[in-house]
């Protein structure tokens, strides 16, 4: 999950919804260099990316899961 200082209370929730969620802090302010260092973070492996802001559907585990089966060398965005 990428964030920034001052949003303390959105991280909490997403990590009280997923406990094992990776927090990177942007402490220069620069949207495209935190998700640049979240690409580093997850070399080469499967990740989700989320923002501090998401909120998770109760379905939110299998629906990536599930699209990433049918297609699994694509990149997916779900909102609303």
């Amino acid at each position: 999950m990428r964030t920034c200082a001052g949003r303390e209370n959105y991280a909490e929730y997403l990590h009280y919804k997923l406990p094992e969620l990776i927090e990177l802090k942007d402490e220069s302010f620069d949207p495209m260099k935190n998700f640049m260092n979240a690409l580093e973070v997850a070399e080469d492996d499967e990740a989700i990316h989320l923002e501090d802001d998401a909120i998770l559907a109760n379905d939110f585990r299998r629906r990536p899961e599930k699209s990433l089966m049918q297609i699994p060398i694509w990149s997916f965005s779900f909102s609303l």
